[in-house]
């Protein structure tokens, strides 16, 4: 019998051949959630598809001796997934060893992928990255060096605490990558400035539309677009991408209402 193919192996295919089963397992690995049984099929792969990349898995790995990133030629949608080759804003790092531990990588993670950084060495992070360093904190509620007992009239003590939160992994930061400091940092970020551009989306055609709010939100199937009109649609994505993308349609759904 033929043993439990992974996500792995299955995108080697691009998911062509991945049963419904499979399928779910991959979304749900991907996004922690488990898909809508109303997705047809093929729309389930789709969605299964664009997750997980074109065809093949790249870690984000980046030269040891770093290098300026230019901007992408392409004026298309920049690759701004945790797979493939990143292509918006990055931030050059150099993760440093734990006292005198033998470390030669810190695993950092991002929408499901574990990026093992090289310890000790330059890297030029993808901006998800580099969020997710900036978290790794450690909040200290209740040693000593954050207590003080306050005697109060009367004889009472009182705690108070003073909480020092500091970063559970020590790096150095040199700064955003030369070329792509104006680049976004996630596909919200991208869509939001050409939202800004083009009255959300003023004119695009619907299966664009649908692309977007599918990328920006949970991908949902086609039945939840049957009936709505482009405008509903580009309503939820301006919700999506904050108030002031949100108020410059105001004037149009009036106009169609």
């Amino acid at each position: 019998m033929a043993g439990k193919r992974t996500p792995g192996t299955l995108l080697k295919n691009n998911f062509e051949d991945a049963t419904r089963g499979e399928l779910e397992s991959a979304h749900e690995l991907k996004t922690g959630n488990v898909p809508s049984n109303s997705f047809e099929l093929e729309e389930l792969r789709a969605v299964v598809q664009r997750l997980w990349g074109e065809t093949t898995i790249q870690a984000p790995i980046t030269p040891a001796a770093p290098t300026p990133i230019s901007a992408p030629k392409s004026k298309g949608i920049p690759n701004l997934s945790s797979s493939g080759v990143w292509e918006g804003r990055k931030r050059r790092v150099t993760i440093l060893k734990r006292d005198t531990k033998l470390d030669y990588s810190q695993p950092i993670g991002w929408s499901g992928t574990i990026w093992n950084v090289p310890v000790g060495t330059p890297v030029d992070m993808p901006w998800p990255y580099w969020e997710s360093l900036q978290n790794t904190l450690s909040t200290d509620h209740g040693s000593d060096d954050v207590v003080e007992w306050v005697r109060k009239p009367g004889g009472r003590l009182e705690k108070h605490v003073t909480p020092i939160t500091t970063p559970t992994i020590n790096y150095i930061d040199h700064g955003d990558v030369e070329g792509t400091e104006d680049l976004p940092t996630s596909y919200w970020d991208f869509y939001r400035r050409e939202a800004l551009k083009n009255n959300c989306f003023e004119g695009k055609h619907r299966s664009v539309l649908i692309t977007i709010h599918n990328t920006l939100k949970d991908p949902l199937p086609a039945a939840y677009f049957r009936d709505m009109r482009d405008i509903d649609i580009r309503i939820e994505i301006a919700q999506v991408l904050g108030t002031d993308v949100a108020d410059s349609l105001q004037g149009q759904m009036y106009a169609e209402a």
